[in-house]
């Protein structure tokens, strides 16, 4: 029984940390997967920096949860109507502005 709730804390423990990277992947992803078709560019070593300062050399899933993140979020935007587009791209280049991650 004791080994069964330590294995509880360590899965618990682990899947806190998980989460904020899938979280941070996550929206990190739409960002970037909405650049292009929102119109706003983005400076590669910002985002770079970004990433370095905010995602651990020891998480190795970081990567393809980005992948999955902006290809999903690219073909989520792209059905978007009119008005849901323009909300989503003010939104997403907002929050680009607010980190830094804009080219000059």
């Amino acid at each position: 029984m004791r080994v069964g709730g330590i294995l509880a804390v360590v899965l618990l423990t682990g899947s806190s940390a998980g989460a904020d990277s899938l979280e941070f992947s996550y929206n990190l992803g739409l960002i970037v997967g909405s650049a292009d078709l929102c119109g706003y560019q983005l400076s590669d070593e910002a985002v770079l920096a970004y990433v370095e300062s905010n995602v651990p050399g020891s998480d190795l899933g970081f990567a393809a949860q980005f992948q999955t993140h902006v290809g999903y979020h690219r073909r989520q935007a792209e059905k978007l109507g009119s008005l849901e587009l323009k909300v989503h791209c003010d939104a997403a280049q907002r929050s680009a502005v607010h980190l830094g991650l804009l080219a000059p």
